[in-house]
């Protein structure tokens, strides 16, 4: 919900296997559609769709003069955080004596540089966008399987909030990620879930097939699915800007509209009133009798 932010998806279960992958992902989309549908809002607003709202009233007076300017505050706001917060790539720091854990600095100094070989600077302002717009974000981290020299051993990509999710546990107190998905659709409405726990990836589809003339949807796991998980841990990692899971300009929308509102009403009057004071336009004059020479009458604008 906008103002909102994202909503935090759960799952009951201790365990997610084979016997309740496809149940767990069915319960989350619920939850997972609501989200990507706000992020979908939030991309446009910032984008400068904005409609002006005026409460389904039709303008009565001069309705071929109807000003909709949108100042699009939202659009500043995010350039500015994305310069101030996001500036520089991340890099990694020493807490600690460099001399003392001369194993740990060369970690570090190795780590930082393979992040500057994965491209992190390019792949860093599009994760900055997605952060800053809808609040969250997400990046796949996974092993440099054709690795060459002057690469890094591993690779580094961002996936859209508007295709990817994360599961929690409502289960265990520390409210752990139990699971992350990532979907696309094909042309034939045929949606593909990859799906990832601590230990083990998970490839499902979903496909609708007409059954006794009824429109049925078919879950089912890919012949190679599953497969083991060898990092060890869940691949896709969320970020978020703040505790309440919401963009930059996400809580003064409100206000942003009422000044793209405020804005467009001040248009309107300065446009209707400099057609009524140069062309008179919409102006009504005092009427007078005239007297013709035929003896007729003629009513007039009184000048």
């Amino acid at each position: 919900m906008i103002g909102k932010g994202r909503n935090i998806i759960y799952t009951p279960y201790k365990l997610i296997d084979e016997s309740n992958i496809i149940q767990v992902i069915q319960s989350a989309l619920g939850t997972f559609r609501e989200n990507a549908e706000d992020c979908r809002y939030l991309y446009n607003f910032k984008d400068g769709q904005q409609p002006i709202n005026r409460d389904n009233c039709e303008k009565k007076v001069m309705p071929w003069i109807n000003c909709e300017t949108v100042d699009n505050v939202a659009k500043e706001v995010y350039d500015f955080w994305i310069g101030f917060a996001w500036g520089n790539p991340i890099s990694l720091v020493q807490r600690g004596d460099a001399d003392t854990d001369e194993k740990i600095a060369e970690g570090i100094k190795l780590l930082n540089n393979q992040y500057a070989l994965s491209g992190n600077a390019i792949d860093y302002l599009e994760l900055a966008r997605d952060i800053e717009v809808t609040g969250v974000g997400y990046t796949y981290i996974d092993i440099n399987k054709e690795w060459t020299e002057d690469e890094s051993y591993f690779t580094r990509d961002v996936l859209s909030p508007k295709s990817t999710f994360i599961v929690r546990s409502s289960y265990y107190t520390d409210k752990r990620v139990m699971l992350a998905v990532s979907l696309r659709q094909n042309e034939d409405r045929t949606t593909y879930y990859t799906a990832f726990t601590k230990d083990t990836r998970f490839d499902i589809y979903k496909k609708e097939e007409k059954i006794n003339d009824e429109i049925v949807e078919i879950w089912k796991q890919e012949p190679f699915s599953p497969q083991k998980n060898y990092l060890g841990r869940i691949p896709i990692c969320e970020w978020i800007r703040d505790v309440d899971r919401t963009g930059v300009f996400e809580a003064q929308i409100d206000a942003l509209n009422d000044l793209n509102l405020r804005k467009s009403d001040i248009s309107n009057g300065t446009e209707q009133n400099i057609q009524a004071v140069w062309w008179a336009n919409n102006v009504e004059f005092p009427i007078e009798e005239v007297q013709n020479e035929d003896g007729s009458v003629t009513m007039q604008p009184k000048k």
